[in-house]
């Protein structure tokens, strides 16, 4: 027995080893993509891809086949390349994508957003008629200009509620502050003299700055933190109002070219150590403190603007330059010294992030780009970009564009197109839900377009 016993124990020991090599083997390569194909016979390589859409249990092509599934869907093992999507759902408009696969990694089309075949919309009427909308940073309160006397306040349910009067006096601007509690207000006089003037939404206080600091601040600007500090730039020096402490701050950073506020960060250009040929972009926190060279670009004697994003994985800094022609560079860690620039395109209109900070979208005379900060995937829609004035962020996936007088949504790789609104003026406000919007049209009153069915 002893002499059959050890045999057996080598032989059970080498068939435990070699599944466990085996089963190691298989592991690395299905984490790399590759899965067998027991129909085939043949390995492949594969990703997977999560699909859904809003809302869900919408029919589902994979390359121009229909499956019985429908959204939401797992496609396991869909083979790496380029693969189309197409979604359908019975009163609502089709949906397409076209989109890369990669072996090992997960594509995600979790973002489909299916319009109605008809959109219902609803007109807010009101007494008055409004000039624009300048919305907050979650465009749920904006303010807006009546006949250029009257300055309101305009929340997501469409209720316009008068904040200022001019009198006999006239308005030229209103600026809603990022967190919507405070307006800038910008006006001139009967007597050629200009006021600014800060103004809380709910109408509660105003506050002439101009005739309580004896002065009219230049490129004044509200902070991305707190709606009582503005900031204002002149004669090369940063400085910072508080209207709450009524207090205006010393120099928070001097030889200032041009400046730009972002969440957390005062972005600044000064003359470069060669000052002929070079600019250096700087940053500071919003107290003027923890300075820190950025990157030195070719010289613009208007300075550069920025915005800093923070990915899930990394943070960038997006820089323009403010004279022609507009070159946009990237930074990718931009507070590391040796961070080098990467310019993107020439002539750029405007530039923005998405919401959560995934994406970085700019316009240009070729069209609207999008770049995937997570995985440097590009993406371009090719739309006529001279009748383009805005260009905004709907939600995470979604972007709204402003042409004319028609206002589209359109996925941020640049698919499915679509007008949401024939006849905007411009601006928009999300409803509580963000399944509807508010916009004022060419005819100056306020109405909202439902972009879900009742």
């Amino acid at each position: 027995m002893k002499k059959t016993r050890k045999p057996l124990q080598w032989l059970m020991y080498t068939l435990a080893i070699s599944v466990l090599i085996f089963g190691t083997i298989s592991l690395v390569y299905f984490a790399q993509g590759y899965s067998y194909d027991f129909k085939s016979g043949q390995i492949r390589n594969s990703g997977l891809v999560l699909i859904d859409s809003r809302p869900n249990g919408a029919s589902i092509k994979l390359n121009d086949k229909p499956i019985s599934d429908k959204t939401p869907y797992r496609y396991d093992n869909a083979s790496a390349g380029e693969i189309t999507i197409g979604l359908q759902k019975t009163g609502y408009r089709d949906w397409f994508t076209k989109q890369t696969v990669v072996a090992g990694e997960v594509t995600f089309v979790e973002y489909a957003l299916l319009l109605p075949n008809e959109l219902i919309r609803q007109s807010i009427s009101e007494p008055i008629t409004l000039t624009g909308l300048d919305s907050d940073t979650e465009h749920k309160k904006a303010v807006s200009v009546s006949a250029q006397k009257d300055v309101y306040a305009v929340n997501n349910n469409g209720v316009a509620t008068r904040i200022y009067s001019a009198g006999v006096n006239k308005i030229d601007s209103a600026k809603i502050s990022p967190d919507g509690n405070r307006a800038l207000i910008q006006q001139s006089n009967i007597d050629t003299t200009t006021n600014q003037i800060l103004v809380t939404t709910n109408g509660s206080s105003v506050i002439n700055l101009t005739q309580q600091y004896g002065s009219v601040f230049p490129n004044l600007q509200f902070s991305p933190q707190n709606s009582a500090e503005l900031y204002w730039f002149d004669n090369g020096l940063i400085r910072k109002l508080d209207a709450n402490n009524q207090s205006l701050s010393s120099a928070l950073l001097s030889n200032v070219i041009s400046y730009s506020l972002t969440r957390d960060r005062i972005i600044a250009t000064q003359p470069g150590s060669l000052t002929a040929l070079t600019s250096m972009i700087v940053s500071t926190n919003l107290s003027g403190g923890d300075k820190r060279d950025v990157a030195s670009l070719p010289v613009d004697k208007l300075g550069y603007s920025g915005i800093v994003i923070h990915s899930r994985f990394h943070t960038y800094l997006a820089v323009r330059s403010n004279s022609n022609p507009k070159s946009l560079y990237y930074i990718y860690e931009p507070f590391n010294k040796d961070a080098l620039p990467v310019k993107l395109a020439d002539n750029v209109s405007f530039f923005n992030s998405s919401p959560n900070q995934k994406f970085l979208t700019y316009l240009d005379k070729e069209g609207i780009h999008s770049i995937d900060l997570e995985t440097n995937r590009k993406y371009n829609h090719e739309l006529n970009t001279l009748t383009i004035s805005q260009l905004n962020w709907y939600d995470d996936y979604h972007l709204i564009v402003q042409s004319g007088n028609e206002s589209s949504i359109i996925d941020f790789d640049g698919y499915n197109q679509q007008s949401i609104i024939p006849n905007s003026n411009s601006g928009f406000l999300l409803s509580n839900d963000s399944k509807s919007i508010l916009y004022i049209t060419v005819a100056s009153t306020v109405e909202k377009v439902l972009l879900e069915s009742k």
